[in-house]
């Protein structure tokens, strides 16, 4: 695991960019990684990698935080480019490193920790959902192991309002996520 990041230096975050928006959505709002970009803090250093494309950042130990992007693909498609994209995370769990993973990402984290992802059992799910943070995941110990960078800890506390418009999820829970949270 990387040491904590010196006080000096901005924290280094990873933008993995898993796919590209549909045309008429990224004409208006741009592709799924200049989304992270507006809204991820200036005080990061930021990179973006394109996993799609076959691009993986280096050692998932030379980030202080990493976001996986959504994606138009299936993560049970099992394309490669997605599974060297799966082990590459593997590895930053592995490490430590804070994953933030949405929609497809959050797919294929899951998937590549031992989980299964599909077709939603309940269908498409569209709309607004409330958030909160629970009081047992206040002081969760897996947000505060570096302590220059809590991305997961800010996520969580920011995070009130989650939108969603997916026909997909995972359908089994990898079990080194129980494991994380018992």
């Amino acid at each position: 695991m990387q040491q904590n990041a010196p006080t000096n230096r901005k924290a280094r975050v990873v933008v993995l960019k898993t796919g590209t928006t549909y045309p008429d959505i990224r004409a208006r709002f741009g592709d799924f990684d200049e989304w992270f970009l507006r809204g991820l803090s200036d005080e990061l250093d930021i990179t973006v990698a394109n996993a799609e494309a076959g691009e993986l950042p280096g050692n998932p130990e030379d980030w202080d935080g990493i976001v996986v992007t959504g994606s138009p693909a299936m993560v049970s498609d099992r394309a490669e480019w997605s599974e060297n994209a799966g082990r590459w995370l593997v590895k930053a769990v592995r490490s430590e490193v804070p994953v933030l993973g949405v929609c497809y990402g959050h797919q294929l984290l899951a998937h590549a920790l031992g989980g299964e992802a599909g077709y939603h059992p309940n269908g498409r799910e569209t709309g607004t959902h409330e958030v909160e943070l629970l009081p047992e995941a206040a002081s969760d110990s897996s947000s505060m192991k570096r302590n220059s960078f809590q991305p997961m800890r800010t996520m969580s506390l920011l995070l009130r309002r989650w939108r969603s418009a997916t026909r997909n999820s995972f359908t089994k829970v990898p079990l080194v996520l129980l494991l994380s949270v018992m």
